[in-house]
């Protein structure tokens, strides 16, 4: 399964309980044989591999709210392409602050027929949104 974690602060980034529940998941899912990349927004654009997880950091605009705005809405495009290209089963965003650009910005669980839901504590994001074809998923 090819699974992408959502996550600001996957370390060694500045981060919380939040950023290592993310590496520990990231690394355990890559030990059992899953394609899995962490995407984050940072101060940089960077990609590297951490103990066989893909991580991609996307440079956050700094510029207040519509700063932020800008900020999701280059994560979404970066996610839009991985889906698109068929990099992607699966979304997992636990405690991804703020609303991310997508259907049910609101954090409403979606609940369509054909989504890919993912845990209830996790932002909800639908594969078709991102345009991916949803062959690989499970239901």
């Amino acid at each position: 399964m090819k699974i992408v974690y959502v996550c600001n602060e996957y370390p060694p980034r500045h981060h919380g309980g939040i950023g290592t529940f993310v590496q520990d998941m990231a690394r355990g899912m890559s030990q059992k044989g899953h394609d899995v990349t962490v995407v984050g927004l940072a101060e940089a654009n960077h990609e590297y591999e951490d103990q066989g997880v893909q991580v991609v950091t996307l440079r956050a605009n700094k510029t207040g709210y519509l700063g932020s705005l800008i900020s999701r809405i280059g994560l979404h495009r970066c996610l839009s392409s991985r889906a698109r290209s068929g990099k992607i089963d699966i979304i997992d965003a636990p405690e991804f602050g703020g609303f991310l650009p997508f259907r049910d910005m609101d954090g409403a669980a979606n609940r369509a027929e054909g989504s890919q839901l993912v845990g209830e504590r996790t932002a909800l994001l639908d594969l078709e949104t991102l345009g991916g074809d949803g062959k690989n998923r499970r239901n």
